[in-house]
């Protein structure tokens, strides 16, 4: 999977997910459906802790989405692993 850098807190994969980050939030892009996944940033601001534990549900045009999706943990942890190593940011996980 390769990843395509858009700005310092976006990428874009060529499986077709994105993946972007604000001050407080991660966002798992899959096409019309993502995910919010809560950050901190402890002690050292470069350092973002990401909370998956507190991730939402599926969403979709800002509600959640009324079917079920699956998601592994196990790979959504090794995609944000990798974009954010990608962008050279050190990171933690809450699990």
């Amino acid at each position: 999977m390769a990843l395509q850098k858009i700005s310092e807190s976006e990428v874009v994969s060529s499986d077709g997910y994105r993946i972007t980050f604000s001050a407080h939030t991660l966002t798992y892009i899959l096409g019309d459906r993502y995910l919010i996944i809560p950050i901190e940033a402890p002690g050292d601001a470069q350092e973002l802790r990401v909370l998956l534990s507190k991730s939402s549900a599926w969403m979709e045009n800002g509600r959640s989405c009324n079917s079920e999706g699956t998601l592994d943990m196990t790979i959504l942890r090794a995609k944000v692993s990798h974009a954010l190593r990608f962008l050279g940011r050190s990171f933690s996980f809450d699990r």
